[in-house]
């Protein structure tokens, strides 16, 4: 079918060769990231049921991993982490072999360390727990604002945030870097109309001064 492109975070994703690679499978496929990366990982959690007939909710369960990965600026995490990680929820070892061989959540690098296959995954999973650190404490965000490595972490974060957290988050964003606020506000699903006017009264007070 024909893809209807209407903002910036559309043109983006479709850059995004792992986008690009699901589309061609499930032309229906969300144009939302938040979306994408949320079927993404059901339909993970599905294939590994029918396979073991065991639940598990991946997201909860690598994405405070994601956020330690992020804040140490590393894409890499040992096998003996994850063997860790997920014993102590009473995962077992098939478990990560079949997300490395199988599924290809994880590739294997040397010397036994892993990374998620794309950059992407981890931004998004990392974006998951940064929404309970700011739903839970707003300025929170004054500390992740200090590093560009969570510009995109921080776009994803703008659809989850709670409605009376969002108008403080953008208030600040606005402070620091009005760009990143643009680019997040593509990613709301409440308060858009708000956010846009605060945008749009900041730009035009920069053109006055």
């Amino acid at each position: 079918g024909n893809l209807q492109v209407t903002n910036y975070e559309e043109r983006r994703l479709l850059r995004s060769p792992l986008f690009l690679s699901f589309y061609e499978k499930d032309k229906s496929i969300s144009l939302r990231a938040n979306n994408f990366y949320e079927i993404y990982f059901e339909k993970l959690s599905e294939a590994y049921m029918q396979e073991y007939q065991k639940q598990v909710n991946f997201v909860s369960l690598l994405q405070q991993t994601a956020y330690d990965m992020i804040c140490e600026g590393t894409e890499i995490i040992t096998y003996e982490s994850v063997v860790e990680l997920f014993h102590k929820q009473g995962i077992g070892d098939e478990c990560i072999n079949w997300l490395i061989e199988k599924n290809r959540l994880f590739i294997a690098g040397l010397n036994h360390q892993l990374q998620f296959f794309h950059q992407s995954i981890t931004e998004f999973l990392a974006a998951n727990q940064l929404t309970v650190c700011i739903n839970e404490n707003p300025t929170f965000i004054d500390s992740i604002l200090k590093s560009t490595r969570w510009d995109y972490v921080i776009q994803l974060v703008s659809s989850y945030l709670e409605d009376n957290i969002i108008d403080c988050i953008f208030s600040r964003l606005l402070e620091v870097d009005y760009i990143l606020a643009m680019k997040a506000s593509a990613h709301l699903e409440k308060r858009q109309e708000y956010v846009s006017e605060r945008i749009a009264e900041y730009l035009l007070s920069c053109g006055k001064n």
